[in-house]
Formats: structure tokens, sequence, C-alpha cells
């Protein structure tokens, strides 16, 4: 199965803004590993991307608009129309409408018409449409196991789980020694470690709030890449950083970090 990044998180922006800040964070992000535009192999579990979506579907496009010149949008932005062929979330109408960009020399969609593609959107609040930057051509064959991830998703039935990945980034690189990692929240608490790749994973878990705590053996800061609105950070050797997941049935909380290490 291939494992894709889902960079979402910034609702609330203008949607020009929101496709500018996807790409710039996935150029921070994949400084450190090797990736494909729209088939990202990052380690984050389709379930996540699942629930960072607004929609997911399998849609054939059937009509694209080159919007350049068009409400100041600059080159290479694209107004897309799909056909929808199976709905996993929020594509409840036959017909969906995106925006996304084809962007070459970056992480653009490179949809054409009459291509069958797996799309994860996001709603813009403020303009009021649907914007992606994430999706990959469907193949039935490939993607088999994605779909099965997917079906269950939408149906609630995948493992409510908190995980995440530590990268590495400052004048002190972050060797993916050991961090702890707590997670407490509706009356239970368990521990675990990263691992040699700086990646976690607690589940099963309940649906509810939860306080995601790292002990760091060393004096460190670490940054969201996708920003996350409520955390705690305290300096110092060993280093405490907490952040806060609330999750519904069947969510799988992401995130990931840049690791600043102060000291070897």
């Amino acid at each position: 199965m291939l494992l894709r990044e889902n960079i979402f998180g910034l609702r609330h922006t203008n949607m020009k803004t929101h496709l500018l800040w996807l790409l710039i964070l996935i150029s921070v992000v994949f400084t450190n590993v090797s990736f494909a535009c729209s088939r990202f192999e990052f380690g984050v579990p389709i379930c996540a991307q699942f629930t960072r979506a607004d929609a997911v579907f399998i849609g054939k496009a059937i009509k694209i608009e080159d919007l350049t010149g068009k409400d100041d949008y600059p080159d290479n932005w694209l107004k897309v129309q799909f056909k929808v062929q199976q709905n996993f979330k929020g594509a409840k109408n036959s017909i969906f409408t995106l925006i996304t960009n084809d962007w070459r020399a970056a992480c653009g969609l490179k949809i054409k018409k009459g291509q069958t593609w797996i799309i994860y959107a996001n709603y813009d609040d403020e303009d009021n449409t649907f914007v992606s930057n994430i999706g990959y051509k469907y193949n039935p064959k490939e993607d088999k196991e994605d779909l099965e991830i997917l079906n269950a998703a939408s149906e609630r039935k995948t493992n409510t789980t908190i995980s995440g990945r530590l990268i590495s980034h400052g004048a002190y690189e972050y060797k993916y020694e050991p961090v702890e990692i707590t997670v407490e929240g509706n009356g239970s608490r368990q521990t675990t470690t990263t691992n040699v790749e700086g990646t976690f994973k607690v589940s099963p878990l309940t649906a509810g709030n939860y306080k995601v705590k790292m002990k760091f053996p060393f004096h460190a800061s670490p940054n969201f890449v996708i920003p996350n609105l409520k955390y705690v950070y305290t300096e110092g050797t060993p280093t405490f950083f907490e952040y806060e997941a609330e999750l519904k049935l069947g969510d799988c909380d992401y995130s990931f970090f840049e690791i600043f290490r102060y000291s070897k």
C-alpha cells in the first residue's frame, strides 16, 4: 500500500493563500525525504488523510477551466469539474467542482479531461468553494487496498488513533533518538516512544479530547509543520511539548514536527 501525505489544516485563509501555503509546507517537509507530487509516500495513514479532508471521492474530470487572469489568479490555476463515481465523504452531489493548480515545477495536480482521480479536498469558507492539492490518478488494481481503507473510514470502522512523525531541522541534527509520547484523556493513559524513523502511534482510542505529551531527552524546539492551535512548550533538558487532539469515532489524528535541537 502506498502511503500519501496530507497537507491540510489551513481552513480559514483565503483560497489562493491556502494553496500557496500548501506548497510552502510541502517544500519544507520534503527537504528531508523524496516524494512524488500527487502520490505522497511520507508515512501518513490514508485514514488520517480522510480525517483531515472535508471531501474525499473518486471522480472523472469532465470540464477544466483555466483561471489564468481571472479574478487575479496567477498562471496555471484551474477550476475542475468532476463527475463523482464514488463518494467517501462530502461529495454527495453527482457533480463536484474544485479549484486546484497545475504548477509543473511545483506540486500541482496534473489533471486532464477524461481522467479519473481520487481527490482529497477542503472547503474554503471565505471563497465558498472546495480547494485541493492532494490527489492521484485512480487505478483500480493498484488502489484496491486504499479503497478498502477509505470504505472503512467512511463507515467509521477504522481504529481511532493518534500518530505522528518527528523530522530533523536546525543547526544540530535530530538523530531520531527515542522520544517518550504519552496520550491522556477519557480516563485512559497510554505511553509509547518514537521509533528509528521518528514516528509514533497510539491506538485504539475512544472518541473524545486528548492531550499528547512529548518528553525529549535533550533541549529541543518542536514546531508543527501542519499548525495545531493549542499547545504548551517548556524549554530545557528534558524538553516537554504538549498539544491537544479532539477525536470522533474512527478519526486518525496525525501531526508531524520539525525538531530544532539546541545541543548535541
